[in-house]
């Protein structure tokens, strides 16, 4: 039988482990950024939603959450995917894995650009300037990083 103190432990430490993105616009432009659904099909942010140029925009993922997301500049239309940003979260061992990926859409420079993990700008996926090497190109690229941290930030554009 679970104690009380024990049931309060084990939700506090749920609480405590929540997973987060924080997309980060880095110019002027407007983003409506586009999630594709995990094999569980929670629903995030009811599949998109904006990030205002300049700033930013933290979301909240589900435990074990595992997908990838787009953007889209203001005023072009969707062409259904873009340069894509991947994640796994609670994966082996409780580990974030994540990635950026150019194999879909290899010219948009503008979109998704980096991941890292907050306050970790050095251990990253995607470019400081295209074309780079820390991205996926191919599909047996081994370009996926890994992590302990539950938080990442995700950089919008080229700025």
């Amino acid at each position: 039988m679970v104690s009380f103190r024990s049931l309060a432990i084990m939700v506090c430490a749920t609480v405590a482990a929540a997973n987060t993105i924080t997309f980060v616009s880095k110019d002027g432009v407007d983003r409506t950024i586009y999630i594709h659904n995990d094999v569980t099909k929670a629903v995030i942010r009811n599949g998109s939603f904006n990030v205002a140029a300049g700033s930013s925009e933290t979301v909240d993922f589900p435990h074990g959450w595992l997908g990838m997301w787009y953007a889209v500049s203001a005023g072009q239309p969707d062409p259904g995917m873009g340069m894509l940003g991947e994640v796994t979260f609670n994966g082996w061992e409780d580990k974030t894995y994540f990635d950026v990926s150019s194999i879909d859409a290899p010219d948009d420079h503008e979109g998704v650009y980096m991941i890292h993990p907050v306050g970790d700008d050095s251990t990253f996926s995607g470019c400081v300037q295209f074309p780079c090497n820390t991205i996926y190109k191919m599909p047996d690229d081994v370009q996926t990083v890994v992590t302990l941290s539950k938080d990442l930030i995700c950089t919008l554009g080229s700025a």
